[in-house]
């Protein structure tokens, strides 16, 4: 009994016990997840001494563990350390163990101690003679076939021709990730049972084009890459992430995308309402986030897109002092979502005064499902009160209403006095125009 509990326990945790008993002092063996760990074996950061005696000391704890393990079976191996040259004959040797441990789920973590907090923005990429080359040719065929879940950061990947992939792969995460393009095609086309796919701050400088439908892809993350261009087909993706600015994506015939969360930069507003619906016109649940979308077009667009499955909208929006007056024209997204029932909107808008004159009014366009609105960074602004009063103008169904002065992001710049005036403002502007059985939260 004791052996299948500490088999599934992570393997820091189980040295900890080991420790506690005479009894248990060897199951330490006996678990199937081995994560080696710099600070853990090392024993603290590495600022205490040169990078050179630190990686050194990391290679003779590994070599000194995986020694007392030799012929032990393990699912999980997970490394993580700062990639140094002096690493890679020890990584090879490490992989080759994992290899014959039937090793199922492999993570390497080689990243750079300055690029785990640094500021995506920054658009900063590893160079590639500071990755560590996956070393494929160390996998025979029941080894490739074995593998489940691989993730890899700081790593380049050059496979061999021909190369089939791994057929039974369900997860990949890549991380600081150097490839080209037909590498990538080469590894993606090969793994089939794909389920979970993640690319985060890689390099491929090309267009990212996968040939082989990926027919079982559930989760699909971008995030800051270098990519020129997204085709692939994967009908059943559920979970859509992108982060970075205007990128081409084909997903193919996606039948039902139940979220998408998108932050993009460099954008315009008539792209977020005319191209951005053609490849996630069928998403249930958007989040979407962009700063400073210039507003200088008429308040109502035409010709714009549809997303005729939207049922959950989260806006988080940075506005410049010149757009607040133009707050409005976010209702031409409603109006290209006519099943909408639930929209949070989060402002970071510039306050300068309740502003003053009559307001912009628009044509009427029920949203017959819109049930619950939520604000915050609701300051008052007169685009902000023209946007509340034309949706409790046409929303004829609406249950809850919440409206925060507060922001959930930027500094703000209100003093208190301008929040009770605020809630003043719109509690004397809101009433009779709402329905009795709405229940209002002016926070």
């Amino acid at each position: 009994m004791l052996r299948r509990v500490f088999s599934k326990l992570q393997f820091n945790e189980v040295v900890r016990t080991s420790v506690l008993s005479s009894n248990s002092r060897h199951m330490w063996t006996v678990s199937s997840k081995l994560s080696l760990d710099c600070v853990a074996i090392c024993g603290g950061h590495r600022y205490f001494c040169s990078k050179q005696k630190y990686t050194q000391r990391f290679i003779d704890g590994v070599n000194a563990v995986l020694r007392q393990l030799h012929g032990k079976v393990f699912e999980d191996l997970e490394i993580k350390v700062e990639f140094n040259s002096l690493l890679v004959d020890h990584l090879n040797s490490w992989i080759s163990f994992a290899v014959s441990s039937l090793v199922k789920n492999l993570a390497l973590d080689l990243a750079p101690a300055e690029f785990v907090a640094v500021n995506v923005r920054d658009k900063k990429f590893v160079d590639v003679k500071d990755r560590y080359m996956f070393p494929i040719e160390l996998f025979d065929s029941a080894s490739i076939s074995r593998i489940r879940h691989i993730q890899l950061s700081c790593v380049s990947f050059r496979p061999p021709s021909p190369y089939r992939g791994f057929p039974n792969l369900r997860k990949l995460d890549l991380e600081l990730f150097d490839a080209s393009e037909m590498d990538l095609d080469e590894v993606l086309s090969g793994c089939s049972n794909l389920e979970w796919l993640s690319f985060y701050r890689c390099d491929v400088n090309d267009e990212l084009k996968v040939k082989q439908p990926l027919s079982r892809l559930l989760y699909l993350r971008i995030v800051h890459c270098n990519i020129k261009k997204v085709v692939l087909c994967a009908e059943n993706l559920k979970t859509l992430e992108y982060h970075g600015g205007r990128l081409p994506i084909e997903l193919g015939q996606v039948k039902q995308l139940e979220t998408a969360e998108l932050r993009l930069y460099g954008i315009t507003f008539e792209y977020v309402l005319t191209e951005l619906p053609d490849f996630i016109c069928c998403v249930q649940n958007l989040t979407f986030q962009t700063s400073y979308l210039p507003l200088e077009k008429p308040l109502l667009l035409e010709n714009i897109g549809s997303f005729p499955q939207l049922r959950f909208l989260r806006l988080t929006l940075l506005v410049r002092y010149r757009d607040n007056d133009n707050i409005l024209s976010w209702a031409s997204f409603l109006r290209a979502a006519a099943l909408i029932e639930e929209l949070e909107m989060h402002f970071d808008v510039h306050f300068v005064g309740f502003g003053w004159g009559n307001f912009k009014i628009l044509p009427p366009c029920l949203y017959n499902y819109l049930r619950k609105v939520h604000f915050t960074g609701f300051n008052g602004v007169k685009g902000q009160r023209e946007f509340l009063l034309h949706i409790v103008e046409n929303a004829p169904a609406l249950k809850v209403l919440t409206i925060d002065p507060k922001k959930k992001l930027g500094l703000c710049n209100c003093k208190p006095s301008d929040f009770v005036a605020c809630r003043a403002k719109v509690r004397s502007e809101l009433k009779g125009k709402l329905s009795p059985g709405t229940e209002v939260n002016i926070l």
